[in-house]
């Protein structure tokens, strides 16, 4: 989603809820952060489910159609690893919200002698 989606979501959230409840457009106005927060934890809840739902999807034209929408919003990242030091919990990306799945290439192995 870009900038310009993102700030017009949250337009349109705004006036949505000012639609429901007239009093939020003067006395209770809520402002952007409260708004994000709101999206991003319904966002958050809308994955969750549909990860639930692929397990119990029949028809495998649905099932496509689910994973279509969660690989559109799937993100990648390459952590590399060096001989010396281990991968820190610092290093790890902080901008993704649900971990799925990991693979790792090796190209040596230790093998008790």
């Amino acid at each position: 989603m870009t900038l310009t989606e993102t700030r017009q979501l949250g337009i349109e959230f705004e006036r949505r809820v000012q639609t429901m409840i007239p009093e939020t457009e003067f006395l209770a106005k809520l402002d952007t952060d409260t708004i994000y927060s709101f999206i991003n934890q319904y966002q958050d809840k809308l994955i969750q489910e549909l990860y639930r739902t692929i397990d119990q999807v029949e028809s495998s034209n649905n099932e496509t159609y689910l994973e279509t929408l969660l690989n559109s919003m799937m993100e990648t990242a390459t952590l590399t690893l060096s001989d010396t030091a281990p991968i820190r919990r610092s290093e790890l990306p902080t901008d993704f919200g649900l971990y799925i799945k990991s693979y790792s290439n090796v190209s040596n192995t230790y093998r008790y002698r």
